[in-house]
């Protein structure tokens, strides 16, 4: 955070301590179990949906019939 930095003239470092390994770090597959339903069956591909996909970095999605798209 920036409260943990100093300044002197144009050099800026972080304070000694201050900085924690790993913090601020999302850990891959943290927020579910492998196996586990994230979206059950039937369900509408909506905004939510797609970003519970690209939470869990999935590229392709299963459907049952080809989505309709407009523009």
């Amino acid at each position: 955070p920036y409260e943990q930095i100093s300044r002197q003239d144009h050099h800026f470092a972080i304070e000694a301590g201050s900085a924690v390994a790993g913090r601020f770090i999302h850990r891959r597959a943290s927020d579910y179990e492998a196996g586990e339903i994230l979206v059950p069956p039937n369900t509408i591909i909506d905004s939510r949906v797609a970003a519970v996909a690209a939470t869990i970095g999935a590229t392709t999605l299963r459907v049952l019939q080809r989505p309709r798209v407009s523009l």
